[in-house]
This record gives structure tokens, sequence and C-alpha cells, in this order.
């Protein structure tokens, strides 16, 4: 079966319609409400069919800012491109950051359940890649421009290694500073 014809499928026709609706039938990329809208899927995977994906991995656009959205080079893939395979600065390193910085936590596959004590964090890699890719989605709030600090690629690698190395005492350093800078 050819693409277009699955897209007439009722599976699609229902997941299709949610997006549009999650979206309040507008454009999420420009606002627009007026003009014809399609339903994107943000990333395409090997063997899905058009209706096997989430809500959150689907975008509402009109007809000018789909096409655009096709015309562009995609630079995630670009970037992705150049990450290692493995070493210190591999793909699930990578992936773990990202994830953590999207605020990522119910993908089943790449995730662990969460046990009685666990924290739930990516599996196979160290939790601290994902926490530090959460620290980074807090700090991205942060005026950076009213102080002196660069935030330097290789002194974050650096911490990172710190933190694996002692994360015990890491994570009591965060507890402390949290308690002493609770606001009431």
């Amino acid at each position: 079966m050819e693409y277009w014809q699955k897209l007439k499928d009722p599976r699609w026709q229902k997941l299709r319609l949610e997006a549009m609706k999650k979206a309040d039938f507008h454009c999420e990329s420009c606002g627009n409400g007026e003009k014809t809208l399609n339903v994107h899927h943000k990333q395409y995977f090997k063997g899905r069919e058009p209706w096997d994906y989430e809500l959150k991995q689907l975008i509402t656009l009109c007809e000018y800012c789909h096409e655009f959205e096709h015309d562009q080079e995609n630079q995630l893939k670009v970037i992705s491109s150049y990450v290692h395979f493995d070493g210190p600065r591999n793909r699930d390193s990578a992936a773990a950051l990202l994830s953590g910085f999207i605020g990522l936590t119910e993908y089943k596959i790449f995730f662990k359940e969460d046990d009685e004590d666990e924290m739930c964090c990516p599996v196979g890699i160290s939790p601290w890649h994902w926490i530090f890719g959460n620290i980074i989605q807090m700090l991205e709030k942060y005026d950076w421009t009213k102080n002196s600090i660069k935030f330097r690629d290789d002194k974050v690698y650096e911490l990172l290694q710190l933190i694996e190395k002692d994360s015990d005492s890491f994570v009591l350093y965060l507890i402390d500073y949290i308690e002493k800078n609770k606001k009431d």
C-alpha cells in the first residue's frame, strides 16, 4: 500500500484529528487558523505506520509552514551525523542529554520503569547525562549575559566526568544546596 493510501486509514484520521484539536486548529508554527492544516510527523521511523506515533511526535502546520518544514535541512540529523558511535561523547550520551534537556521521561524503550527507590533514568547509560540535561534545561532561563560566566562545552564535559566519579557526594551537595536555598 502506498503512503498516501495509508493516510486515508481511520487510525491515521483519528490521530490527525486529535493533533489538530490539541493545536486548537491553528498552525503551531505561525499561529494561523484560517489556512488548510496538515499534521506533520516530526521524525519518521522505518517500519512505523503513520498512526504508530504519539501526539508529542506530531505537529499541526498550515500548508505553507508544512512545505517550509519539508524544504529545510534537519539540523538535528546534521549534528547527529558528527556524534561518535562509542567513547565518552557517544550517541547514547547525546540522546540522554537531549532527553533530559527536553524533560523526556516517558519513552518506554529508552527509560527503565521506576523502582521503589530508584530514579527513572536512561537504560544502559549514566543517569548523570540525563540529569545534566535537566540541569541545562533549568539553566536556560538564567540570563547569562549579565555575568561573565561562559557556558563552555569542555567545562560541561569536565563537570559531567567529576559527577560520574563521585555521584554520591554530588547528590549530597545538591540536597544540601536545595535545603539551604528553599523558599518558604
